[in-house]
Formats: C-alpha cells, structure tokens, sequence
C-alpha cells in the first residue's frame, strides 16, 4: 500500500497551486520540502533587489530583477504575482507606465505575504 504524507495531499489554496511542484517532485513530501525552503529564503532577496531598483527608477534593472523573481513565484504556483512580475519585467524594460510600479511592487508583496501562510500549512 502506498503512504502519502497528509500534507502534502490536494488542498485548495487561494495563492498557490502546488500542482506543479508535485508534479516536479513526484510528490516526495522531503523534496518538496526543500524547495518550499529554499523559495523563503530567495523571494526575500528577490524583493529587496525588485524595491532597490524601483526606488532608485534602474528600469532595466527592475525590468531583470522582476524576470529572475518570476520563475521561483511560477514554481509555487503562485500565478497572481507571475502575472504581475511579466507586467512588470515589460513595462520597466520598455518604460511604459511607470507610475504604475508601485502598485505593481505592492501587490506581488501583499500576495507573497499571503502565498507564504499557504506555504507554511505544507512544511
């Protein structure tokens, strides 16, 4: 018979679709585990370097800051701040409503915030 951690069993998230990690990991509860970890430790780094650059308007670099933040965000699941970080990696890289950023910035904060309490039910 084969055991499967409860954890790690399909449960509805607002913010995160981990379908994707399971699928990735074969669902192995340690490994998943390990990526949900390392995505705490790098999506921190990944928004100080994304409001470093908007407060100093580096447009080019928000614009690669915010494409690097977007496949860790992708590998969580968590599509709300993947929508808005490729909106946000265009608009900086082309310079087109810049006003907009700081919303933009805003919401993938409060989602991660909100992402993170989903995640930490898993680990």
């Amino acid at each position: 018979m084969h055991s499967t951690n409860p954890y790690f069993m399909q449960q509805e998230f607002k913010y995160v679709d981990i379908s994707f990690l399971k699928n990735m990991t074969s669902n192995d509860p340690l490994i998943m585990s390990e990526i949900i970890q390392l995505f705490k430790m790098e999506v921190p780094k990944y928004m100080n370097d994304i409001y470093l650059h908007l407060n100093n308007k580096n447009w080019g670099e928000l614009s690669a800051a915010a494409h690097k933040a977007k496949s860790s965000f992708a590998l969580m699941g968590i599509n709300e701040s993947v929508s808005d970080l490729k909106d946000l990696e265009i608009k900086s890289k082309t310079q087109i409503d810049t006003d907009t950023f700081s919303s933009i910035v805003q919401n993938i904060e409060r989602v991660y915030h909100e992402a993170m309490k989903e995640l930490d039910t898993l680990i």
